[in-house]
């Protein structure tokens, strides 16, 4: 159906707009890894990679079984060969509950197969709850890839999506289903812009970042050989999310940009997302629909997601969306539905065993035809405003854009109809839209797009909870506040970098603010922390004890045990994984007093103790300075180093700071110049009565839990006593350490 062009009001409340020579929509990953494979090795002076997840064991090209081209070999053989190129990379420092689906320790695994030439950093430097989202790679600072493409396992797939493929196997060997994604890639002052805001991301993370080339103005600007751009000579805008948290100034403008193309909908709205949960997103589609009788949205998202928590969380969220849509009358103007693959023979349900349901992970927006949008950013409410999330966007400014976007669009919906992007230009024209899609949906062999069923079955108090607590607008307040003021104290005692502070506190000659005594902690902050856990864990204690709280769990009844050889080896090889995890060894030590009585508390903590300290040692011993390199501040290393040298009164004077884990102190330890038996006298220093007085405190809990009275909890506060009046002790010792 023809109409009269009219360009759309372009927002101006983003980040900027800036002029690219050349842009592209790559669709799915086989096209983008297969790029970069090219790309990469191409590289003059940089490589700047930022992502959510970064996998070293990501296979670029797996569909050439002879050369997969795994991104950490490409990587080393860059550096090998082009000394002179800088390649950074900055992922996420990620939450604990994905580390089961990540590369370990993957701050360091670029050190162990790289060069000096690689730099890896994680970046926690956001609010609790936060993450850093944006997936960006930038050459040269001439060619940006930007979207929702992660560089890590689990991602590579064609765009005809076989129900069935042998090359989409991770790492482990496990198979994974197929997986639609979107990502696109600019040049010029875009490119150019892009590398900003990758350089204000390191400045954030630890003050400094990777050197930014001058926009040189050049009549040939780079871009990949062999692929055609999709846009030429226009303006591309860029839009952030930014979570307010210390010196980072809140930013919503993706949630503007959301806004304003919605506001100038007229016809469809097309959108792939994962997600279907934003708030003020659906309230502004109802808005606008209720405004423009003829306007309809087609949303093509995964019919599941991975992980309970995520399954029940965001579907819950999309229900209350349908819902609210359902309300107001705008229910058959809205048509959700979830892409298959079917076996080559045809035929297939989605509930049949051979076909397989495709993950739509892909961040796209488009309007008309005449609004594009591709980032980062997921159709939630984190990804508007607490999530550090990155989107380019395009409004067409002349009938040729406008066909251009287009065409993206016929080939994201053609290719959910087995690449038939005529049909889906067609549905697009159609006078009703959305009847021609549900005529064409379900007719090719091998693709389909099953419309979304059962959706109240995530109407559940349950997942409207997780819905509430894992989708939230903005970071909580008093989160926020909390964890900043967490982050300074480990900034004051240099287990963090400072982020506005480079050439400061962190240089070799800087003097510190506790006059040179660096990693000191007060006798009196040590009791005052070690009182406020004891009170804690005592209040807890009686209210479980002393209130209904113990009929309703059962806990009452808990028994004792007595802790035999293979009971202790048990307990010392789950104290050694949970400290991969750098979970604190005293909370351990507690429960086993808790369990076991004061007796078995202090056998449990000394023989987990010490096979902990025994194979993170060894490990450092084996990894040496790399793990120094990259996985301590630059402070810290200093520290660890000054310490090291002083024998075992310096292995006990760095146990003394109760925020560093053992794991990460025994690693560094390790990696130090200190023999074994110094590590172990100093470890057994500082950590003999902090376990002995831990399982004590255990042991009392019990006791007091059963039988409340004031014995147990006198008993308890002289073990308080002494563990403060310890940790006093090795702050004394860290200062003649250190002076």
């Amino acid at each position: 159906m023809g109409t009269r062009f009219t360009a759309p009001d372009r927002p101006e409340d983003i980040h900027r707009w800036a002029h690219t020579p050349r842009a592209a929509v790559l669709v799915d990953a086989d096209g983008y890894f297969g790029m970069l494979a090219k790309m990469l090795p191409e590289a003059r002076h940089s490589i700047k990679i930022v992502g959510w997840d970064i996998d070293g064991r990501t296979e670029l090209t797996p569909q050439d079984p002879d050369n997969p081209n795994r991104l950490c070999d490409v990587l080393q053989s860059i550096a090998d060969d082009k000394p002179d190129v800088d390649i950074s990379l900055l992922q996420w420092d990620f939450a604990l509950i994905y580390a089961l689906e990540r590369e370990w320790l993957p701050s360091l695994q670029f050190d162990w197969r790289g060069h000096p030439g690689i730099t890896s950093q994680l970046d926690g430097h956001l609010p609790p709850g936060a993450s850093h989202h944006e997936k960006i790679v930038i050459i040269d600072d001439e060619i940006a890839f930007v979207g929702g493409i992660d560089l890590t396992t689990g991602r590579w797939d064609e765009s005809t999506h076989p129900a069935d493929d042998d090359r989409r196997t991770t790492p482990e060997g496990e198979r994974y289903a197929p997986w639609h994604d979107v990502q696109m890639v600019v040049s010029g002052d875009a490119a150019h812009a892009m590398a900003e805001l990758v350089d204000a991301r390191w400045q954030n993370a630890i003050g400094k970042g990777p050197a930014l080339r001058p926009r040189e103005d050049t009549a040939d600007d780079r871009w990949p050989e062999g692929l055609e751009p999709d846009f030429e000579d226009l303006e591309i805008g860029i839009a952030r999310t930014r979570a307010p948290f210390r010196h980072v100034e809140e930013r919503r403008e993706i949630e503007l940009l959301h806004l304003d193309m919605i506001s100038q909908a007229e016809r469809y709205i097309y959108l792939e997302n994962q997600y279907f949960t934003a708030d003020v997103l659906i309230e502004a589609l109802t808005d606008r629909m209720k405004d423009v009788p003829d306007l309809v949205l087609i949303a093509i998202m995964p019919q599941t997601l991975p992980g309970m928590v995520e399954e029940l969380s965001m579907n819950a969220g999309r229900y209350r969306a349908m819902q609210h849509l359902e309300d107001a009358g705008l229910g058959d103007r809205v048509m959700l539905v979830h892409p298959i693959s079917c076996p080559e023979d045809g035929g297939g349900d989605i509930n049949d065993d051979d076909t397989a349901q495709i993950m739509v992970h892909a961040k796209v927006l488009i309007v008309d035809g005449r609004m594009l949008r591709v980032g980062s950013a997921n159709f939630n409410n984190r990804a508007l405003g607490l999530d550090s999330e990155c989107d380019l966007t395009i409004y067409a400014g002349d009938e040729d854009q406008v066909a251009r976007v287009g065409a993206i669009a016929a080939r994201l919906l053609g290719e959910h109809l087995g690449g038939d992007e005529d049909a889906a230009r067609a549905i697009f024209e159609a006078d009703d839209i959305l009847q021609a899609l549900e005529d064409r949906r379900l007719g090719d062999e091998t693709r389909r797009l099953v419309k979304s069923e059962q959706l109240d079955a995530h109407d559940t108090p349950l997942a409207h909870a997780l819905s509430v607590v894992g989708d939230p607008a903005s970071p909580p307040p008093t989160l926020a506040f909390l964890g900043a003021k967490v982050r300074l104290a480990f900034e004051e005692l240099g287990v963090l970098r400072r982020a506005d502070d480079p050439e400061g506190r962190d240089s070799p000659d800087a003097r510190s603010s506790h006059g040179g005594n660096e990693l000191a902690l007060s006798g009196a902050a040590a009791a005052v922390r070690t009182t406020l856990a004891a009170v804690a864990l005592l209040v807890l204690t009686a209210l479980i004890a002393l209130t209904p709280i113990g009929d309703w769990t059962g806990l009452e009844s808990l028994p004792r045990w007595t802790p035999g050889p293979w009971l202790l080896a048990g307990i010392s090889l789950v104290m050694v994984v949970l400290g991969v995890f750098a979970f604190p060894l005293g909370v351990m030590v507690a429960v086993c007093g808790f369990l076991f009585g004061w007796q078995g508390g202090i056998a449990a903590g000394l023989a987990g103790g010490a096979a902990s300290a025994l194979v993170f040692f060894l490990a450092g011993r084996r990894m040496k300075s790399r793990v120094l390199k990259n996985f301590l501040s630059t402070r810290m290393r200093r520290i660890v180093r000054h310490l090291s040298r002083r024998g075992a009164t310096g292995i006990a004077a760095l146990r003394a700071v109760p925020v560093v884990p053992f794991s990460v102190v025994t690693l560094a330890a390790g990696a130090s110049e200190i023999s074994l038996w110094r590590f172990l006298a100093g470890t057994a220093l500082s950590m003999v009565p902090a376990i002995c007085a831990l399982a004590v405190m255990g042991d009392r809990l019990w006791l007091f839990w059963h039988e409340p009275g004031l014995v147990p909890v006198l008993h308890f506060a002289a073990a308080t006593l002494v563990l403060g009046v310890h940790l006093t002790i090795m702050s004394q010792l860290t200062k003649w350490v250190n002076d």
